[in-house]
């Protein structure tokens, strides 16, 4: 196990974690990650559900049951439309305390959102942790903070 992973699992350190592409698999579409590209979101949502059929990626899931719950977070850009699915996802298969489930409007909020945390939870920013798919997002939150800042890909080679 990485020097990483190791660090995730240890008392002390909140994991916040995305759910498009993190949580939930970004798979969509018939043979394709989206449904509908370059089409209407709001109504394959509001008629499909997307999230309500989507499953644990299993490696996130053996992390999730071995982390103190008061310790996991969720934080995704979220339309209000998207919002009660996607709570019901992570409450369902994972497990996620639903106060500590937070939707935001912009990546620029996510990242207010992960360093607020650190303050809040009185805890360094170190100790706060955002697992993300997005590298720009990662990079962003590296250059204005002291966040530990972990690709998805990390919890898929041991």
């Amino acid at each position: 196990m990485s020097e990483l992973m190791e660090y995730l699992k240890k008392k002390g350190t909140v994991v916040v974690f995305d759910i498009d592409g993190v949580l939930a698999a970004y798979e969509f579409g018939y043979h394709c990650h989206a449904a509908v590209p370059g089409g209407d979101w709001r109504s394959y949502v509001e008629i499909y559900h997307p999230y309500l059929s989507a499953k644990p990626l299993p490696a996130l899931e053996d992390f999730v049951v071995q982390k103190d719950p008061d310790e996991l977070y969720i934080c995704s850009v979220a339309a209000d439309f998207e919002q009660q699915d996607k709570r019901v996802f992570c409450e369902r298969c994972y497990g996620i305390n639903p106060g500590h489930i937070h939707f935001v409007a912009s990546k620029a909020e996510k990242l207010r959102y992960v360093t607020d945390l650190a303050e809040q939870l009185k805890i360094p920013q170190e100790r706060v942790a955002l697992v993300e798919d997005s590298v720009k997002t990662l990079d962003q939150l590296a250059a204005f903070s002291h966040c530990t800042t972990v690709h998805i890909t990390s919890f898929f080679y041991g």
